[in-house]
């Protein structure tokens, strides 16, 4: 009965909406819900009710009822959406709205409210699918047509927000970055701002011409900023294009006329290269725009002086002075201008009103002194210096210059007692000493002119003239030792002097003249010609020097003399091309090497020697395993083995204890086999296809061997070179110099270079290392053995016993650093071998502390540095260290114990907690990135899809976000804060921001690395893209996971895992049709995408696996 009554109910109410009578519709509905709450409809038709009238808030409580009641009823779902939009609340819309599609994927209208939620939320590209679909099952509606237009529009002007940001961060972290300026003016083509900017950058590059350009296209969008014409005028100027940089100026100049900068900037721009008649119309057409710009006139009087038009001049600086009579500039200047027509009273009077303006300026002293002295004008200069005094009794510069005009009237007691009181007031002005021992001198007091220059050396002790003043003083009292030793003195002075400063004490070159022959009158000739050995060094560059003083001697009639100094006088000196190919061809036998000739006078920087190398080298590259029948040839005519070669190249085991034992039949010596290293089948690099084991016997013997390729003999070395790479060159004796090259991440033999014929060969054809930097290298380590031959000759020439001594800490690579070199050193332990290691030399790029990893190495065995290139190839040397660097190929399950224990140890209490509580979660999901090369595009959303979707399914997710870790000798460098650190966090953050905050996240990025081992131990898997952190965390941790790479990759990425790691959990690889490549780029730096459900199916594949194995493991 209820129930029929319901029904009338229900049907009462549609009647009344429809006659938009919805207060008692409302009434009818809830009458209906009363008589029978379990019908949805009921439910749902209130809250359409609801919903009209405006009551949104009911219309959702209503609507959920109506879906708590029936869940599967795509209606309720979609007009819950509806309610939830008209209160704004999108992202509960547009959840509606996707549970109506999945119940109903065919309605049209609920991929509109969908699109309009998304878009609201700023997910425009889901926004746009939805339309889309919206689109297609209705073609035929006008406006969802507009809608996914307004949507397309929304992401172009989103996606040009962000293109701009970028851009602007791009700038602003370099702004010389043309290349962004020119990307944001493609979508900022009327930014008259980022074209000024533009300009700056280019001028500041020297591409002055398209900084002209950028200018231009500023000043057109914005006529209006007179700074734009300045700059304009300054570049115009800077290619002498005159005409058009006077109008630039004066365009800035009518935006701005009371601007004094523009007047300087002129000025700046035109007198350095004396254009006076272009400034002088310049300030002319100022002064139109502006009567009363005393600055205009100021110049203008100086480029009427520069055109010698001095009356003029002077009624121009008089002009500026009467508008601005406070400048003291303008009456410098004009007391210039009244000097050159001398008249004399008048630039007195200009220069000591200048002073009154500015009593402590020194620059008036010096234009007064300018002015008077080249004319001698000795009474005069007097005269104004003693007003001078007047206007400032403390004025040491006016008493030092006073001195001067009485030296020069001769008045000699005067001006000491001027010099002295200068002294008095400026202690510190070595040039009052020189001036006043000059005074002394005159008048024959040479013991207080010893005192006078040795007090003016203490404060300059690299003053020429004041040596030579010293010098002379000393001979004069008979002090000939201690003048000698001035004399030398002067000598090395006027060999570090630049030719400027030569020119600047010329005159005082006198007094060398004068000491040169009052020394070799005492008969000190002998000593004067060692002392220019000594000082020169022989250098043939130093011959006009040893001319200069045969000249000297020939003058004074000293002829004999002269002739001698004449004779010793040094040849040319060697080009620095010359040096290089004699030192290196000495080093290598191939020519004398002679340590007194003048090719190893003169030291080499190393940046020329690699320069000469690389411009002058000619090497011939050929491949042993690929010889075309002219290369075979070609080596037999030169003596060569092919056989021997081929022999060369391998690395066996029993073949190096044939080596060994070659040198020592009676002894018997047999390498440690407990563990051997084993090359891999399956990957094909050249790094792993070939044997370690010359590193073994470098440790157990403290040699490397080989065989000479022409003789066959065995041959063996000590002798090692490394500048703080993975390249160790070894160099042998044989018929011939040769050297072996090792190197790679993995650390086998590569190629072997013969100086003697400048030949390369490299072991495999196939090696993209060897073919592409073998030349490079070579080059580099001539240019170090060169700029560092005299403790490279001693080391290769040394008897000494060599200390043994593995390199680690400098392979950049965190991942290769426990796979390679870490692996390496649990190798030599297994074999009981680590202890024949005399030093560990551990580089910059340590990553986990050697000495926790292995406490078995005696701690005065570790030495750190931070030394890479030249400094550590000299510091190898000049310590007599044969270096190794230790290498395996796979990662055991004893050396990622050994990692992880020590993890343990060095983690704090509260650390192991909080992670001890993070195992409360399950799955715990480690998320690994990559913010360049080889990028996953929209790992973003895609990560965040994942996480979200793992939480729907796994409530207890909890996620560890992995990454760059910084190194163990300091924190990240400027390069690693801004490539590895920062875009790691900016992933995570933009993750975060789509993630609901009940999941629970962690941060391994950043943390030191024992601290991430142990976060990696955690986890239950792991999804990352192929890179160093990857390799880190598979290969100690040893979890499963998901791998995503571009194609080119892929087919290296299921053999390197398992041969890396001993046991290994394989990781699941994206297949290539879901891979979509973004560009044609190598595969060592393309991104690519891929659709994150097929990862996050793999996830669930092996998450469920992990189910049934931990339930079975239960049971």
């Amino acid at each position: 009965m209820n129930d029929q009554k319901a029904v009338t109910e229900l049907e009462k109410g549609n009647q009344l909406l429809e006659e938009g009578k919805l207060e008692e519709a409302i009434a009818a509905y809830c009458c209906a819900i009363e008589l029978d709450p379990a019908n949805s409809w009921f439910h749902n038709q209130l809250a359409e009710a609801l919903a009209k009238q405006g009551r949104f808030d009911e219309a959702v409580t209503a609507f959920c009822s109506a879906i708590e009641l029936k869940p599967d009823f795509s209606w309720s779902h979609h007009h819950l959406g509806d309610a939830l939009a008209q209160q704004q609340k999108w992202k509960e819309a547009a959840e509606a709205f996707g549970k109506a599609i999945e119940l109903n994927p065919q309605h049209f209208g609920t991929y509109c409210g969908l699109g309009q939620s998304l878009e609201k939320l700023g997910l425009l590209d889901e926004a746009i699918a939805a339309y889309r679909r919206a689109s297609e099952l209705n073609p035929d509606t006008d406006w969802i047509h507009h809608a996914l237009e307004n949507a397309l529009q929304d992401r172009t002007q989103s996606d040009l927000a962000e293109a701009i940001a970028s851009y602007r961060q791009i700038i602003a972290l370099n702004p010389d970055n043309v290349e962004a300026y020119h990307h944001l003016l493609q979508v900022q083509p009327d930014n008259w701002e980022v074209w000024l900017q533009l300009a700056q950058a280019l001028g500041r590059r020297e591409e002055i011409e398209e900084a002209i350009a950028a200018y231009r296209q500023a000043a057109e969008i914005n006529p209006n900023f007179f700074e734009t014409y300045l700059a304009l005028g300054d570049a115009l100027a800077s290619l002498e294009r005159w005409e058009e940089a006077i109008a630039s100026y004066l365009c800035a100049l009518e935006q701005n006329p009371n601007f004094d900068a523009v007047h300087f900037q002129v000025w700046a721009a035109l007198a350095p290269v004396q254009k006076w008649e272009e400034a002088a119309a310049w300030y002319r057409q100022a002064l139109e725009l502006n009567p009363n710009a005393a600055l205009a006139y100021h110049h203008l009087g100086a480029a009427l002086a520069g055109l010698k038009q001095t009356e003029k001049a002077i009624a121009a600086y008089r002009q500026a002075a009467e508008i601005n009579p406070h400048f003291f500039g303008t009456y410098l200047l004009l007391g210039d201008a009244l000097a050159a027509v001398e008249r004399w009273e008048e630039a007195i009077a200009s220069y000591r009103r200048a002073l009154e303006l500015s009593p402590s300026s020194d620059a008036v002293y010096y234009q007064v002194w300018a002015t008077f002295a080249p004319l001698q004008k000795w009474e005069e200069a007097a005269a104004w210096y003693r007003q001078a005094l007047e206007i400032n009794p403390n004025a040491a510069l006016a008493y030092h210059h006073l001195g001067a005009a009485l030296a020069g009237l001769r008045q000699w007691e005067a001006a000491v007692a001027s010099y002295r009181r200068a002294t008095e007031l400026n202690p510190d002005f070595f040039g009052t000493y020189l001036l006043l021992g000059d005074a002394l001198a005159a008048v024959g007091r040479w013991d207080e002119v010893i005192i006078s220059a040795r007090r003016a050396l203490n404060r300059n002790s690299g003053f020429l003239a004041l040596h030579l003043q010293l010098g002379v003083a000393l001979a004069s009292v008979e002090q000939w030792e201690e003048a000698l030793a001035s004399y030398r003195q002067a000598l090395e002075l006027t060999l570090s002097c630049d030719q400027k400063a030569l020119e600047i004490q010329q005159e005082r070159l006198e007094a060398y003249s004068h000491l040169t022959i009052l020394l070799i009158q005492q008969g000190l000739l002998n000593e004067v010609i060692t002392c220019y050995h000594q000082v020169f060094n022989r250098n043939p560059s130093s011959a006009g020097f040893y001319h200069r003083l045969s000249t000297i001697l020939a003058k004074q009639g000293l002829i004999d003399e002269a002739l001698v100094c004449f004779q010793e006088t040094p040849l040319r000196q060697p080009t620095a091309g010359e040096v290089c190919e004699y030192i290196w061809k000495g080093l290598h036998q191939l020519g004398p090497l002679d340590e007194t000739s003048l090719y190893c006078q003169t030291e080499i920087k190393q940046e020329i020697v690699e320069t000469y190398c690389i411009e002058s080298s000619q090497y011939t590259v050929m491949a042993i395993n690929s010889l075309a029948d002219s290369d075979k040839l070609f080596l037999e005519k030169s003596g060569f083995s092919i056989a021997n070669l081929e022999l060369m190249s391998l690395d066996d085991i029993n073949l190096e204890e044939l080596y060994i034992n070659s040198f020592d039949r009676n002894q018997k010596l047999h390498l440690a086999r407990e563990v051997e290293k084993k090359v891999w089948e399956t990957f094909g690099h050249p790094d792993v296809v070939q044997g370690l084991n010359f590193q073994q016997t470098i440790v157990e013997t403290g040699y490397v061997y080989s065989i000479c390729p022409v003789s066959g003999s065995v041959v063996r070395s000590n002798q090692s070179f490394n500048y703080g790479d993975t390249i160790f060159i070894y160099r042998f004796v044989g018929v011939n110099i040769f050297y072996l090259i090792v190197g790679g991440w993995g650390g086998s033999k590569r190629s072997i270079y013969f100086p003697h014929q400048e030949l390369i060969l490299n072991f495999r054809v196939q090696d993209w290392w060897a073919s592409r930097t073998i030349q490079n290298i070579i080059n580099t380590f001539k240019s170090y053995a060169i700029s560092c031959w005299l403790p490279f000759k001693y080391y290769i020439n040394g008897k000494q016993k060599k200390e043994i001594v593995a390199l680690s800490g400098f392979i950049t690579n965190i991942g290769h650093y426990f796979w390679n070199d870490m692996a390496g050193i649990q190798n030599l332990y297994e074999n009981g071998i680590l202890h024949k290691i005399e030093r560990f030399l551990v580089g910059p790029y340590e990553y986990f502390s050697i000495a926790h990893i292995f406490p078995e190495i005696p701690a005065e065995k570790f030495t750190h540095t931070a030394e890479l290139g030249i400094t550590l190839f000299q510091r190898l040397l000049l310590n007599n260290y044969f270096c190794v660097r230790v290498t395996d190929l796979v990662v055991k399950e004893k050396l990622a114990n050994r990692v992880h224990e020590a993890s343990l140890k060095r983690c704090s209490q509260a650390f192991l907690q909080e992670v001890e509580q993070a195992k409360q979660h399950f799955p715990i999901l480690w998320v690994g990135c990559r913010s360049r090369d080889r990028v996953w595009i929209s790992q973003v959303e895609g990560m965040a899809n994942i996480i979200q979707s793992l939480h729907s399914k796994f409530p207890n997710l909890g996620v560890v976000f992995g990454g760059w870790s910084p190194k163990e000798s300091e924190e990240a460098t400027p390069w690693e804060a801004s490539w590895l650190e920062a875009p790691m966090k900016t992933f995570v953050e933009q993750i975060l921001a789509l993630l609901p905050p009940s999941i629970k996240t962690y941060n391994a990025f950043g943390l030191p690395t024992y601290e991430k081992n142990v976060w990696e131990y955690a986890a239950d898997l792991y999804i990352a893209t192929i890179g160093s952190d990857t390799i880190y965390v598979a290969t100690l941790g040893n979890k499963p996971g998901v791998i995503h790479t571009n194609t080119g990759l892929w087919d290296t990425v299921e053999p390197l895992f398992l041969g890396v790691r001993e046991n290994c959990v394989p990781p699941v690889l994206i297949a290539k049709e879901h891979i979509v490549e973004n560009d044609n780029s190598s595969h060592m730096v393309r991104n690519y995408d891929c659709d994150w459900n097929v990862i996050y199916n793999e996830v669930i594949k092996i998450l469920e696996k992990k189910a049934i194995l931990n339930a079975n493991s239960a049971s």
